[in-house]
């Protein structure tokens, strides 16, 4: 039952959202022949699904304090985020038409700045090959392509040769060989049973009350002081749009019960078109505003695996400062 569950989430949001090329369906859709065998054998579980943070867990605080990236990584900055956007024009290689993975878009961009250790001269003394041949290059290119599937699964890295995600990203080649990490992000995230788009789906239908969107303000709120960026989802009642992007900060609520939530919006790099907005009034309406489209949203909420997510890549950090503490010392403050 799961996997026809999985089978017809995909045929749904496919025919919804895209039309992939023909030539490339096979291969957007199962990630390659590296991740058929996984795509067909089971996709894993995000780590801890279910988990939601307590801010009287003392424990859980003083990591994420400690080991989530510092405040002015998580806002919007051309250093921490992708040199391409989530639009048809960059994905054009990869999509006949985007069909919106703006979850692995989001998901991916939020693990490079937990996982990711750039070492631009490459003080570390690692190997790497040399591009300067055609088969160097082959190899070059497989050499990064590893660490980006590492961090994707949650294993820190250190990487050679680049300054930050920006740099690394403006590369032809593995910024397009990127692309495809985030469609296989998109696609592991949205599949992931109990986490991805079938329980939003599910909710779609009905409006989401006041005191749920009260909440959420509050977790985005809470987890922006720990210096971490609280994963959302949104969407639209019969249309057929469903976002999910990262919530940078949330404002106090006026005395009309009118509050606005601030994204980093995945359409733009310009750092001065680099946020939307959702604005909820206090009789529940929801206006979302990339600075493209304004719309009256329905519904939205904290993506379910957020928390545990957060937590799972904080105690990775901590493992690899507790093994290294002379480089996880110079990480930026």
């Amino acid at each position: 039952m799961k996997r026809l569950f999985l089978l017809f989430s995909l045929t749904f949001t496919l025919g919804a959202q895209a039309q992939l090329q023909q030539s490339q369906t096979m291969y957007a859709i199962l990630g390659g022949f590296e991740r058929l065998f996984e795509f067909t054998f089971g996709i894993k579980s995000v780590p801890m699904p279910g988990y939601v943070l307590s801010y009287e867990d003392k424990d859980a605080i003083e990591t994420l304090k400690k080991y989530s990236p510092n405040t002015d990584l998580r806002l919007p900055n051309l250093e921490t985020t992708f040199a391409f956007t989530n639009t048809d024009k960059d994905f054009e290689g990869v999509f006949k038409k985007n069909m919106g993975v703006c979850r692995g878009y989001a998901s991916l961009r939020r693990k490079f700045r937990f996982l990711a250790y750039f070492d631009k001269e490459n003080v570390s003394g690692i190997e790497v090959p040399n591009r300067d041949t055609k088969k160097g290059q082959k190899q070059w290119l497989k050499f990064y392509k590893k660490i980006v599937q590492d961090i994707r699964d949650y294993k820190y890295r250190v990487i050679p040769g680049f300054a930050n995600l920006q740099e690394m990203s403006s590369d032809p080649e593995v910024g397009e060989m990127m692309k495809w990490q985030v469609m296989y992000e998109w696609r592991d995230k949205n599949f992931s049973p109990g986490t991805g788009l079938g329980t939003v789906i599910k909710g779609n239908h009905v409006h989401s009350k006041y005191e749920e969107l009260l909440s959420m303000r509050e977790r985005i709120e809470k987890n922006a002081k720990l210096g971490h960026n609280t994963l959302v989802w949104l969407s639209e009642r019969h249309s057929g749009w469903i976002h999910s992007l990262e919530a940078i900060e949330a404002s106090p609520v006026d005395e009309n019960g009118t509050f606005t939530i601030t994204f980093w919006n995945d359409k733009f790099t310009q750092l001065d078109r680099a946020k939307s907005t959702l604005v909820v009034t206090g009789d529940n309406l929801m206006i979302y505003n990339d600075t493209i489209l304004t719309r009256e949203l329905n519904a939205g909420g904290v993506v379910r695996e957020n928390d545990g997510e957060m937590m799972f890549m904080a105690n990775k950090v901590k493992e690899f400062c507790e093994l290294d503490p002379e480089r996880c010392a110079a990480k930026p403050e």
